[in-house]
């Protein structure tokens, strides 16, 4: 089996994750995790499960879904090594799942992916307040909010929204691939449902927008993506949620708190698998937590 420098071995791998084959964020991935499997593999032949061990312990401090997700990552650069012949396979002794038992660690993570439905009420509250301004960011903020909390989209999906995407009269919003913004597979394509409080805030922001995008860049110079730290979708919406009592919101707490509030709305797994277009059950159990709330609710309904 011949054994080749680790370095050779990343340059061929990136050479197949480069745009448009794959996407920039999938790369980017795959790039992170070989380096920094490099500094415990010389060459090819050192990459064994004991140098994923070595690996995984020193940076222990990672959420388990960032591991698994590295992880995936580096089984698919693994795949090409072997059939190069380059190594022998080091998840041939440990798969990717079983390097991270689920349940166990899942219930270790130090935060929370999820809110409480009054939070989120919080939150649209106080994006309605600060909108009541007239402040053109203030409006675009809100709208950007009500839309991540009633279609559980990803953060990307929503932000390179278009108007041609809604059809508000039909209550419809299409997500697809365009030039700007690639969805990551095909079956992320999908017609959702707009819901009567969404549809009243799109409407009246709409107007307001000036651009070929739902949610623009300040300079109308193309989707509220890269900008100055402070000023990021990211930014705004923790921000938003400090000031609404609710601390550390992200963008993709909603997601996962439609997710997890499904059951309690009485949404079956199949409708909410097609909400959420997870094309595996195994995907679409990571954003579904375990709320109290929704197990009383449940619990109420048992009777004899």
């Amino acid at each position: 089996m011949p054994s080749v420098s680790f370095s050779r071995f990343e340059r061929e791998v990136l050479s197949l994750y480069a745009p448009p084959m794959r996407r920039p964020a999938t790369r980017r991935k795959v790039r992170q995790v070989l380096r920094e499997l490099s500094a415990y593999c010389p060459s090819t032949t050192r990459l064994t499960p004991t140098a994923i061990a070595d690996w995984m312990a020193d940076h222990g401090h990672r959420a388990p879904a960032t591991h698994r997700s590295l992880l995936a990552a580096l089984h698919a650069a693994c795949r090409y090594g072997v059939s190069r012949r380059y190594m022998p396979d080091p998840f041939a002794f440990r798969g990717v799942g079983a390097w991270l038992p689920g349940d166990e660690l899942e219930a270790e993570e130090p935060f929370r992916r999820h809110r409480k439905p009054a939070e989120i009420r919080q939150v649209l509250s106080r994006a309605d307040l600060e909108a009541k301004s007239g402040e053109w960011d203030a409006a675009r903020l809100r709208a950007l909010v009500y839309t991540l909390a009633f279609t559980g989209a990803h953060k990307l999906e929503v932000l390179g929204l278009r108007p041609r995407d809604l059809d508000l009269a039909g209550r419809v919003l299409v997500i697809r691939s365009h030039p700007a913004r690639r969805l990551k597979r095909r079956a992320r394509a999908a017609q959702l449902p707009i819901a009567d409080p969404l549809a009243a805030v799109l409407e009246s922001w709409l107007p307001l927008c000036g651009c070929d995008w739902v949610f623009p860049h300040k300079r109308r110079t193309g989707f509220w993506h890269h900008c100055r730290p402070g000023k990021t979708p990211l930014d705004e919406v923790r921000a938003l949620g400090e000031r609404a009592g609710v601390s550390g919101l992200t963008l993709l707490d909603f997601r996962h708190t439609v997710g997890t509030l499904a059951e309690g709305w009485g949404i079956g797994e199949l409708a909410l698998q097609r909400i959420l277009r997870h094309a595996r059950r195994q995907t679409q159990d990571h954003y579904r937590h375990e709320d109290l709330e929704v197990l009383r609710a449940a619990a109420a309904k048992i009777a004899y």
